[in-house]
């Protein structure tokens, strides 16, 4: 179920709709992602890392619900002291403060994203992106996918869906 203001209700996602971060560390794929969720290109894809300063977010369909995906700048702690990749990040973390669940990334190449301070109160989704380019050593609790060839997109929508218990959900049915 899901929870506003203290208030169990599973049909609020169904009406409003739900707001989804995409963040991780730079060049983890996250604008590859948006644009595989969204089946088209909103955000631009590039292996030059800060390409993605502001957010770009595009309205798709999960199960359902209706759901807003927000691609972010990457988190980088070392960009906190440079004046534009500051603001960047300082909006990265704003925006993470007011979503109903996260996907965070990290690329198959990497053994490990880099730990960041996230919301404790917002649901984590951990995904392996990149995974067209390496196979990885599989973790139960990661989604394994490549936004580049979209292996894996239904396992994140269903991980996504269960995470945000709306499994069950039957919009359909009273």
């Amino acid at each position: 179920s899901y929870s506003v203001t203290g208030v169990q209700t599973c049909a609020l996602p169904i009406f409003h709709g739900v707001r989804i971060v995409l963040a991780g560390p730079p060049n983890s794929g996250k604008s590859a992602l948006l644009n595989a969720l969204a089946g088209s290109e909103k955000a631009i894809v590039s292996d030059t890392a800060g390409t993605t300063r502001d957010w770009v977010n595009a309205i798709i369909k999960i199960g359902p619900f209706r759901a807003e995906i927000v691609d972010t700048a990457g988190l980088d702690p070392q960009a906190i002291r440079q004046a534009p990749d500051a603001k960047a990040q300082q909006m990265t973390r704003d925006i993470l403060q007011e979503c109903d669940c996260i996907i965070l990334l990290q690329e198959a190449t990497q053994s490990a994203v880099p730990e960041f301070a996230l919301p404790e109160s917002i649901p984590v989704v951990r995904v392996v992106n990149k995974c067209d380019l390496v196979q990885p050593k599989p973790q139960p609790s990661h989604v394994y996918l490549s936004a580049k060839t979209g292996r894996g997109i239904d396992a994140l929508l269903e991980t996504i869906i269960r995470t945000l218990g709306a499994q069950d959900l039957r919009p359909g049915e009273p």
